[in-house]
């Protein structure tokens, strides 16, 4: 070996120091890209979205005989079924449906009870516990129960105590929409409404079945009814505070979050802040929630909404900017609620609309004709002609066709041209294009 010859391990090790520094480097950067995308914002303050809970003894509380009913609804498929054919008008045996109301007696009971109260207040769901608690399913049941017995009732030409059904059924789902603290809880309150609606409208209204009296009783409960303005408004704070807690028990391991977080360590660990920032993910909720209240008593023109599935931006940014879960749950949940507060356009439409289409009956029964502008039915059978939903403009009225109608989600006024229908029964799919119109039937003379 010469005296001028370098030792060949001198090299390696400098190319082992410099990228051992690196590497150090990369895991300090790293973990200093982690403390700041992992840094949540402020507490921020939420005090609008508290859900104005009442306090109402047990005994008073329609949800608490609501609840008692559920409990005791037998609704099986072959309930199902048989008020399937009912409700479209086929072939049904006489002992099976009166069994089925003689097996439901007492829930029927324990919900007129409940319909008995003035105030229905449910329980807040503030995590997943208290969300299990909530079975929406016996909810929809004892309407179905109600229905059935409703339209079985029209069947067999007891128009009394068919329309006494039709206004119970409305007011069921009416009290329970009204403090509705969860947003399922919303949806199927209004549903039942709506079902309520149509059955009046199209098996007692329209034929002709309600006598003077009883029109004026229907658009006195009609009145009373809210039109999803309060109720939605509830249901979005409950939401909020439900969103809320169900973010902390998924944080905290109480809620499987399979395909995201190995389970072993959401039970161990938890969900670090990277993954979800509380506060940040409540603020998420809360703009959410607040835009569909702001949205609520607006006219379709005038609603905005915010594309929460846009502002998330590609998945990537997930990786980057931290709290991934909260802003993908947001851009999953927030549609849902979008849709809403559009579709109570169509539920004040109907609503509406059934309102001006008893005062036409009423009039005309009372001239013999229908009245040529619906201002004619101001203030005697309507305090004011209903604004359309969707532009903001009285309803439009044509006596010679025998039609009101609001301009749909096109915001166009088509003349009143009927909306595309497909399905049948109450699976009626409207398709949101041309106008949405409701017809006045011929008046029936005796």
């Amino acid at each position: 070996m010469t005296a001028n010859a370098k030792p060949i391990g001198k090299p390696m090790r400098r190319w082992l120091k410099i990228t051992l520094s690196c590497l150090g480097l990369l895991i300090a950067l790293v973990a200093i890209w982690l403390w700041i995308a992992s840094r949540d914002i402020p507490p921020q303050d939420f005090s609008d979205l508290t859900f104005p809970y009442q306090n109402i003894p047990a005994e008073e509380n329609a949800h608490t005989w609501f609840k008692a009913a559920a409990e005791k609804v037998v609704w099986g498929e072959r309930e199902k079924n048989v008020y399937g054919r009912l409700r479209t008008g086929g072939a049904v045996d006489v002992t099976e449906v009166e069994s089925i109301l003689a097996t439901n007696a007492p829930a029927l009971a324990l919900l007129r009870r409940g319909l008995a109260c003035a105030a229905c207040q449910p329980p807040l769901a503030t995590n997943l516990t208290t969300y299990n608690t909530i079975n929406i399913g016996r909810f929809i049941n004892t309407a179905d129960v109600l229905a059935l017995d409703t339209r079985w009732k029209i069947r067999n030409g007891n128009f009394t105590i068919a329309f006494s059904n039709c206004l119970a059924l409305m007011r069921y789902g009416d009290l329970e929409s009204r403090q509705a603290t969860t947003f399922i809880t919303y949806l199927a309150s209004q549903m039942t409404i709506e079902n309520g609606r149509r059955i009046c409208g199209n098996d007692l209204v329209n034929s002709n079945r309600l006598d003077d009296a009883s029109l004026r009783i229907l658009d006195k409960s009609l009145q009373a009814i809210d039109v999803g303005q309060v109720g939605l408004r509830n249901a979005m704070c409950g939401e909020f505070l439900l969103q809320s807690g169900l973010m902390n028990d998924l944080r905290f391991g109480r809620i499987p979050a399979r395909g995201t977080i190995p389970s072993w360590w959401q039970r161990k660990r938890g969900v670090s802040y990277f993954l979800i920032k509380p506060n940040e993910t409540r603020l998420l909720y809360a703009q959410g929630s607040r835009e569909i209240i702001r949205n609520s008593a607006k006219t379709y023109r005038e609603k905005m909404f915010h594309d929460f599935e846009q502002a998330i931006g590609n998945p990537w940014s997930l990786l980057f900017y931290g709290n991934g879960i909260g802003r993908l749950n947001i851009a999953t949940i927030y549609p849902a609620w979008e849709s809403a507060a559009k579709q109570r356009c169509r539920i004040e439409c109907d609503h509406s609309g059934l309102r001006l289409l008893i005062a036409c009956q009423r009039y005309e029964r009372r001239n013999g004709h229908l009245p040529a502008k619906l201002d004619d039915l101001v203030p005697a059978l309507i305090e004011a002609v209903p604004r359309d939903p969707y532009d903001g403009q009285p309803l439009r009225y044509a006596a010679d066709r025998r039609i009101i109608w609001a301009v749909g989600e096109n915001l166009k006024d088509d003349g009143g041209s009927k909306m595309n229908i497909t399905g049948s029964g109450e699976m009626v799919v409207k398709r949101m294009m041309l106008d949405h119109v409701i017809d006045i039937p011929p008046l029936i003379k005796p």
